[in-house]
């Protein structure tokens, strides 16, 4: 089967994602997430349930473990990890790279993204939003402040 499909200019530099990705870095749950680049948008997923160490902790030294298990597991996970959409930045103007910040609402009348009332710069915008992923801040964001 030969599938065709038409090259797009891409609308995100490499430069911007990256931005994104270092504000993950720096984040104390960074690896619980991951970004992907879809047309105008950069888009944070985050992993869903329990990750190895935190599985590992609730069962302390009572399971023996091989040495090199926990390692395993850890590349066993990441290949296996569900994830789920939780916050997008939006390119708006090409020529001023301005964006607008977005998040998933769990409402329950509301399970869609919502604006959450920032734009600006992406750098601007990782350094300040990205921080607040995970923690109950996050859930503040909601475009009304």
């Amino acid at each position: 089967m030969i599938s065709l499909v038409k090259v797009r200019p891409q609308l995100i530099p490499t430069d911007e994602v990256a931005l994104v990705e270092e504000a993950l870095k720096r984040h104390p749950a960074g690896s619980n997430y991951r970004v992907a680049v879809k047309n105008t948008q950069i888009i944070i997923y985050e992993a869903v349930g329990p990750d190895v160490d935190q599985i590992l902790a609730l069962f302390g030294k009572s399971i023996p473990l091989r040495p090199g298990a926990v390692e395993q597991l850890k590349a066993q996970f990441d290949r296996t990890r569900q994830f789920t959409p939780v916050m997008r930045f939006i390119l708006v103007d090409r020529d001023k790279r301005a964006y607008v910040a977005e998040r998933w609402s769990y409402s329950g009348s509301i399970d869609d993204w919502i604006d959450i009332n920032r734009s600006g710069k992406i750098s601007k915008l990782a350094s300040q939003l990205i921080p607040t992923l995970g923690t109950d801040e996050f859930f503040e964001l909601d475009g009304l402040t």
